[in-house]
């Protein structure tokens, strides 16, 4: 049975604005095939840096990996999970490494955020001389006479900066998932 279209005129019509930007005829200005999966960085040249977007954990993480490699002088690590998963126990190998060659390495991880990773994690990069923190452990939040208070104020950042001259910031965590 034939479907009736709407008359220009009936409400569903009028409220549908017609679009300013239609799409181009051709995909030649994408940057990738519009059937194939999107990609998972992108890089871009801002203000005279290079910019790499991470879509998924993984290229990050190797690309991570590859800058502690070469990191010369410090890594700073701020983070809300620090996972004990395979690749965050890479990039803490990697960590305990360059502590052991004497770089500066220092690791702040939130204490709720990262609460499911187990304390010998922690204490084995610490054993090998990085410098590592918990943010706002609940027991501070105890010995202060404000648990709630603790509880509440979390670290959600997520900065490396290796070296002073290359710096991760975002929204992914350490963590596979």
């Amino acid at each position: 049975m034939p479907t009736a279209t709407p008359s220009p005129s009936s409400p569903a019509q009028r409220d549908i604005a017609p679009n300013p930007h239609p799409a181009p005829p051709h995909h030649d200005n994408l940057p990738f095939h519009p059937d194939a999966p999107p990609p998972t960085t992108q890089t871009a040249t801002v203000a005279g840096h290079e910019l790499t977007v991470f879509v998924e954990s993984p290229p990050l993480f190797d690309a991570l990996l590859q800058d502690s490699a070469a990191a010369t002088k410090r890594i700073w690590i701020e983070v809300y999970i620090c996972f004990n998963d395979p690749p965050c126990l890479r990039i803490s190998q990697a960590l305990q490494q360059k502590a052991r060659d004497g770089l500066d390495v220092r690791v702040l991880y939130d204490a709720v955020g990262s609460a499911s990773t187990p304390n010998a994690f922690f204490n084995e990069m610490l054993d090998a001389g990085v410098r590592v923190h918990p943010f706002h452990p609940l027991m501070e939040g105890f010995r202060r006479f404000r648990p709630f208070t603790i509880l509440n104020r979390r670290n959600h950042r997520k900065i490396i900066v290796i070296d002073d001259r290359i710096g991760y910031f975002g929204g992914m965590n350490l963590v596979e998932n």
